[in-house]
């Protein structure tokens, strides 16, 4: 009477909410879909969906079906996979989604070396601006930067793949026309160069002191002149130094230690950015999929933008925090190198310029107002 194609069919069009959305995620054309449902429908004599021009609205028995044949399918997909795992090569496809930035710089790479290493994995990856619904888009996972707000207890298990942090950048031609924040309400007097992203609000960014990690955050009210749903478009406008911007690490680490960013208020960053591994709650991982997940959390274990452990102490009051602490040491220049190279660029552009923007002169006399240090020693 009724098999488990059938329930898949039914669970597909409650959480699409849709026919042509669920005929979509079953790879079928609607008038396939909508035909399965009537003779589904004719077979248990009643009717599981209430049908309009406009609506979809799913009957008590389908809500019921649905809760029971959520967990049936699951526990039936388990088998299937463990059955799978028994064979010695690895075979199979796996679904994954990401969101553009990070999908296409970093997660796109190390999915090309998984599949050189197992040509025997077909690896789907789909690029996205906000998390989907995993279940309802047959996602098998979701590689993504931010705690979903879907709640966790029944719909999604997430957990940490790589720590990543989002710092305040700006570029050596903007401060040189507007003076480096030393506080993080001077942010307030600031072009902030805003971008809407993750149902995050723009105008309000709350950051954390490294140094007090159980510490409250501290949010700040910024505005400017120029915003975007876009956080490579933010990345561009900073680097042509129109304004302030708060940007991962793997986003901008690459232009701080070449110089043309600067870490502004190193002692504060975002926390709520590391990169995650999500999966639709109590589906049972296939051992490609485990495999996948151990992969990328070695493979990211490796990248040079992972923020460091915190010292533990906060920097003395009467200090300037060293800038871009928070980065792994590698074989490339260091970043205080880099941060000292864009503090010269930043005083020999505000010196040439002084006269025609109308600077102090004691900023041209005495360049140690802005008292960056490489190493202990004052630039």
């Amino acid at each position: 009477m009724l098999d488990l194609e059938d329930m898949r069919l039914c669970l597909m069009i409650a959480e699409s909410g849709s026919l042509s959305r669920a005929a979509a995620i079953l790879q079928c054309s609607p008038s396939v879909v909508t035909k399965r449902l009537a003779q589904l429908e004719q077979r248990m004599g009643q009717r599981l969906f209430i049908r309009s021009t406009r609506s979809l609205t799913a009957s008590p028995q389908a809500e019921q079906l649905c809760a029971r044949g959520r967990g049936i399918l699951a526990q039936w997909d388990g088998l299937l996979n463990e059955l799978r795992d028994s064979l010695e090569t690895l075979n199979g496809s796996v679904r994954l989604v990401s969101s553009f930035g990070f999908g296409r710089r970093c997660l796109g790479p190390s999915l090309a070396k998984f599949s050189a290493a197992h040509p025997h994995i077909e690896v789907q990856l789909l690029l996205r601006d906000q998390l989907p619904d995993l279940l309802s888009q047959q996602v098998d996972a979701a590689v993504w930067l931010w705690q979903p707000t879907t709640p966790l207890d029944n719909r999604l298990s997430a957990k940490v793949l790589a720590p990543n942090q989002r710092v305040l950048v700006a570029a050596p031609s903007y401060l040189a026309l507007h003076p480096a924040p030393l506080k993080l309400a001077d942010l307030r007097q600031h072009q902030c160069l805003r971008v809407q992203e993750h149902s995050l609000s723009s105008d309000t960014w709350t950051l954390q002191i490294k140094s007090k990690p159980n510490a409250p955050a501290e949010s700040v009210h910024v505005t400017g002149a120029l915003f975007t749903n876009s956080g490579e478009l933010a990345l561009d406008w900073c680097l042509s130094g129109r304004g302030v911007a708060l940007r991962s690490l793997w986003d901008c680490t690459e232009y701080i230690r070449s110089g043309r960013l600067v870490h502004v208020l190193p002692a504060y960053c975002m926390t709520n950015a590391n990169v995650q591994w999500i999966t639709p709650f109590g589906v049972t991982q296939p051992r490609r999929m485990r495999l996948l997940a151990q992969y990328l959390a070695r493979e990211f274990a490796q990248a040079d933008w992972l923020p460091a452990p915190a010292e533990g102490r906060e920097a003395s009051a009467s200090a300037r925090p060293r800038d871009t602490s928070t980065l792994r040491k590698t074989n490339k220049p260091s970043p205080n190198k880099a941060v000292g190279m864009a503090a010269r660029a930043l005083i020999s552009t505000a010196a040439q310029n002084a006269s025609g923007i109308g600077l102090p002169a004691r900023f041209t006399a005495n360049p140690s107002v802005i008292p960056i240090t490489s190493g202990g020693v004052k630039i």
